[in-house]
């Protein structure tokens, strides 16, 4: 199967096209950068282009797309005047797909479409009102990349919800603690009681390709269906790392949410996947990685 990668060397995709790789898919990354991943078909261009998402499917004929692209930058992409560029841009290549006869396209999504005040969040059950910039742009995509579903062309909107893994924006939460353990100074957290959906982002990645491979419609919420407190997190990794007395709970005020957890029955049920990491593995496979950070340093 030739499948199109958007954002395939981001946090997300770079994990996502091994594991194309690996099932015999023939794989063409859309990219600004100037490197390409091992075993891929690079293709240089920005999607925010009018009109370069449109020529780039026309180039490659895709069978699938699995759309990861948007802008992801911590602090910056809930209010990023990009955000409705980035919806129109998803919009043109889930219609340029559907035109020159690919099979099947999957956009990834976020938990900031729902509507948090209830704190659980349910695919068509839970409203669909965000309240941020991102969780609208994101919302409006995906409802109208779905419109163009059509026999023989089947869509589908993966919802992720909190993730960890390696290789993160140092302001994340993981890094966030690791990197003053590492330093050895105090790690500022809020009081940690938020509960939480939490996900390795390799299980993230896995999920996404197991619903690119299925024929599951609509979207479909990306989380473990677990509920852990932000707290859990933090300790964990910090006994870990063997530094719990650097953690500063309470240092930092919080006006987030308190709950905010994900039905997974869909992704159970209807994609047939389960996560391959428990809460502990995920945080034990963290505290390696930072582990080994730290020894890498000079």
């Amino acid at each position: 199967m030739r499948v199109l990668v958007t954002g395939g060397t981001g946090y997300i995709g770079r994990h996502v096209v091994p594991r194309l790789l690996a099932q015999g898919c023939e794989v063409h990354v859309i990219t600004r950068r100037e490197s390409a991943l091992t075993g891929t078909v690079a293709h240089h261009g920005n999607l925010l282009v009018p009109g370069v998402a449109e020529s780039l499917v026309a180039e490659v004929r895709p069978e699938a797309v699995l759309h990861a692209a948007w802008e992801a930058t911590p602090g910056a992409y809930w209010t990023s005047p990009d955000n409705p560029a980035w919806a129109a841009a998803t919009v043109a290549l889930a219609s340029s797909a559907r035109d020159i006869g690919a099979r099947r396209f999957v956009g990834v999504g976020s938990s900031a479409e729902y509507d948090w005040t209830g704190g659980h969040c349910e695919e068509g059950v839970t409203a669909e009102t965000p309240n941020t910039p991102y969780g609208q742009a994101k919302q409006q995509a995906c409802e109208a990349v779905l419109a163009l579903s059509r026999p023989g062309f089947t869509v589908a909107w993966g919802r992720v919800f909190f993730l960890f893994g390696d290789d993160e924006y140092p302001s994340r939460l993981v890094p966030s603690v690791a990197l003053a353990i590492r330093e050895e100074r105090p790690a500022l957290c809020s009081h940690g009681e938020q509960l939480r959906d939490f996900l390795h982002v390799e299980d993230v990645d896995d999920a996404l390709v197991a619903l690119l491979t299925s024929d599951v419609r609509g979207a479909v919420n990306i989380a473990s269906g677990e509920a852990h407190r932000v707290r859990d997190v933090i300790e964990g990794l910090a006994n870990r790392l063997g530094r719990p007395d650097l953690i500063r709970l309470g240092a930092r005020p919080t006006d987030e949410a308190p709950i905010l957890t994900a039905a997974t029955r869909r992704l159970r049920d209807e994609v047939g996947w389960r996560p391959h990491f428990s809460f502990e593995a995920a945080l034990d496979a963290a505290a390696a990685h930072w582990t080994a950070q730290s020894s890498s340093q000079p």
